[in-house]
């Protein structure tokens, strides 16, 4: 009786927050980038994630984890804004020789090496996901060498380089092609930028010279 209790006022504090959220102005405008209004209704959330969230953020009321997905929401789709305007303004698309390098080295480093029991969706979807891998790296080599600052290594990006991250970001705030209106999203976005790091990757140590895949087979 006392678990089936919980669960009912759990339930009625979901829905009471996500009312809440509702019931804001739909058409109030969050942020903008690159020319691009970014409205409350875009940062509507799959609360199929929910319990993902609240075991990585067991210390965050239902609330706060309702907040911390939609300001990753929003974070995701400010760089989707980006990532699609960077590689056309400075030719960083992937060729396909550069995917072929990419997905070869992989085959390599993988057990299971043979893409012939792969279908045709299976293959194209690979595809895809190689390419955005060489795409991440070239936009990284470039923002690094337009910009320095801090590299720090993650699973997703071995090279990220989070300092020209931050760069990029001034530079489209200050003229004016970047801005987050709401003060709580603008804390959150920002909270990444300026924090330390772990692993952060000795200055002398940052490499763009090749790709990180092709390095790793040479090492």
């Amino acid at each position: 009786m006392k678990n089936k209790f919980m669960v009912i006022v759990c339930s009625f504090l979901l829905t009471f927050s996500l009312n809440a959220f509702a019931q804001e102005d739909s058409s109030a405008k969050v942020a903008q980038i690159l020319g691009n209004t970014i409205h409350v209704t875009d940062l509507e959330i799959d609360l199929s994630f929910l319990k993902g969230y609240k075991r990585s953020y067991p210390g965050l009321s239902e609330d706060d984890v309702l907040d911390k997905m939609r300001a990753d929401k929003l974070t995701s789709i400010i760089w989707k804004r980006i990532i699609q305007k960077l590689p056309d303004e400075h030719n960083l698309e992937p060729t396909a020789e550069e995917v072929e390098s990419f997905t070869e080295a992989m085959h390599r480093f993988s057990s299971e090496s043979s893409t012939e029991t792969l279908t045709s969706e299976m293959k194209e979807a690979s595809f895809r996901a190689n390419r955005d891998v060489v795409k991440t790296y070239k936009i990284s080599k470039y923002l690094y060498e337009t910009y320095g600052g801090t590299v720090i290594f993650q699973q997703g990006n071995p090279h990220e380089p989070v300092g020209a991250y931050r760069k990029l970001l001034e530079e489209y705030k200050a003229q004016g092609n970047f801005k987050i209106y709401n003060p709580k999203y603008e804390k959150a976005f920002w909270a990444y930028y300026l924090r330390k790091h772990p692993m952060v990757i000795p200055e002398d140590k940052v490499d763009f010279s090749k790709p990180w895949w092709e390095k790793a087979q040479v090492e």
